[in-house]
């Protein structure tokens, strides 16, 4: 039996701008299968300094939705669901627990280890990604390439989705940025700002800006009109998480669920921020805003001396 179902979901946006937190939010529905980043499981699509060939994104996006590996399906809490019986969510959640236990010996290489559905099938599977834009890119400008396909792409303030990552970095839970791609970097930016972006000697914050600008720009532009794709920025769904879920949930065809209410609303009632880093129980308002208080004024003007040009800061015309 398997939680498959022909209703898809992508969640997309950069590390760090309330992806994790929207699949949770997605999780907590009885209905739903979650799928927690299985694309870091799997090869490239293609050769990654050239766009990906259309023969290739339905395929590669089968196989990522259809997967069940190890890495994607641990994430705390595994949520019991309405299409997998009580003695099969308790079987299921202890072969989680044994393989994760098994594989730390390992390492990453048990990440690949495939996990069984034990369910029927789920009202919508959806997938959390942060990596893979250029096939983002693809099946935003070119729904045909995955029918049946939604797209919520997450965008957040440049200034905190940098301070996070600066803070990930720092404490070793962040890789050092990367700028994209030329040939992404290229449509965003216009070829002699690429070239010169690309040969410049950046510190870390204007790196992580540029690929702001960079990626969140174009994904924003190429949304634009597609009816398949909604963009969201992550502080609207901090200061109303309640209707902007209610409202997505309309748009997939999902029915409001109770548990996904108390959720939210514990959320709500939280005092300050997580304490842990990748925790996603802590109050939205403290965490959208939480730059304000701890970004440098000089950084701050760095940041948005950069990303004020990209079409994504439309999102945000207060600054």
């Amino acid at each position: 039996m398997s939680a498959d179902s022909p209703n898809r979901l992508w969640i997309h946006g950069l590390g760090r701008s309330g992806t994790t937190w929207m699949l949770k939010i997605f999780d907590h529905h009885p209905g739903t299968f979650c799928s927690h980043e299985p694309e870091l499981t799997m090869p490239q699509p293609g050769n990654p300094e050239e766009a990906p060939a259309p023969d290739i994104i339905a395929p590669y996006l089968d196989a990522m939705f259809r997967g069940r590996p190890l890495r994607a399906m641990r994430p705390r809490p595994i949520m019991t669901k309405a299409y997998r019986s009580a003695p099969a969510h308790a079987l299921r959640k202890g072969l989680i627990y044994g393989m994760a236990l098994a594989a730390k010996p390992f390492g990453r290489k048990c990440d690949r280890w495939p996990v069984p559905d034990l369910a029927g099938p789920s009202d919508l599977v959806a997938v959390k990604s942060v990596g893979r834009q250029p096939v983002l890119a693809e099946v935003i400008a070119n729904p045909e390439h995955a029918a049946g396909l939604k797209i919520l792409y997450l965008v957040r303030h440049p200034c905190g989705n940098i301070h996070s990552n600066l803070r990930g970095v720092e404490a070793g839970k962040m890789v050092p940025p990367k700028l994209p791609q030329p040939w992404l970097m290229r449509p965003a930016l216009g070829d002699d700002l690429a070239a010169e972006v690309a040969g410049a000697d950046l510190d870390y914050l204007e790196a992580f800006a540029w690929r702001w600008r960079i990626i969140n720009g174009l994904m924003v532009r190429l949304a634009k009109g597609q009816d398949h794709v909604r963009v969201v920025s992550y502080e609207n769904l901090c200061d109303d998480p309640l209707g902007v879920a209610r409202g997505l949930f309309d748009w997939v065809g999902l029915d409001w669920a109770p548990r996904v209410e108390g959720f939210l609303q514990a959320s709500l009632a939280a005092t300050g921020d997580a304490s842990g880093y990748h925790d996603t129980t802590r109050n939205p308002g403290v965490a959208a805003r939480k730059w304000k208080d701890e970004m440098a004024p000089d950084q701050i003007e760095r940041v948005l001396k950069i990303c004020r040009e990209s079409p994504a800061f439309e999102l945000y015309p207060e600054g």
